[in-house]
């Protein structure tokens, strides 16, 4: 199992932090990560295919975009938020099962295309999308996240990299117990 540290290395190896270069990228098939501006725009989601919107940074606030389900939905695009700050301290761990059966299930439709946003797209939303990736496509916290990173920069907080790895080890008890039965 990897630790953070190793984590961190392996999303800034060489050194550098960077934020992301476009404000959305399609990290898995039909998942999008993204920081808040596509967001904004439900008549350009539509247009583009998204079905989905799952929010990372609901609420008011510094960090936070507020949007509901009646924003998106006389666009016919449907929506789940988390609220959740992107902060070490941040239990982001207790929204992974909620996210991922959003994800799951709008990725189960043959049509469905998740927008998956936070504010900078660089914490919070990567971080569920890993989660997801760890859940349903049997990664390691690891693979998941060197799979976001080939497709945009991200660098989740510590406390998110602690809480996938945590994720990781659940999901593979569950895995075991479940195989074992």
């Amino acid at each position: 199992m990897s630790t953070v540290e190793e984590l961190q290395t392996l999303l800034n190896g060489d050194g550098a932090v960077l934020m992301p270069s476009r404000s959305k990228d399609e990290v898995w098939p039909r998942l999008w990560v993204s920081e808040a501006g596509p967001a904004k725009d439900p008549a350009g989601l539509k247009e583009s295919g998204f079905t989905h919107v799952l929010n990372c940074s609901q609420g008011t606030g510094f960090g936070r975009l507020n949007t509901d389900d009646s924003f998106y939905s006389q666009h016919g695009l449907s929506f789940h938020g988390l609220s959740v700050a992107d902060s070490a301290r941040s239990n982001l761990m207790v929204f992974f099962e909620e996210a991922c059966a959003f994800i799951h299930d709008s990725m189960s439709r043959d049509d469905g295309v998740v927008l998956v946003h936070c504010m900078e797209g660089f914490s919070r939303s990567p971080s569920i999308a890993a989660a997801y990736l760890i859940k349903h496509h049997n990664m390691t916290a690891a693979e998941a996240l060197t799979h976001i990173r080939a497709k945009r920069e991200v660098f989740p907080n510590e406390g998110f990299l602690k809480q996938l790895l945590q994720w990781q080890e659940t999901i593979q008890q569950a895995s075991s117990e479940k195989d074992s039965a």
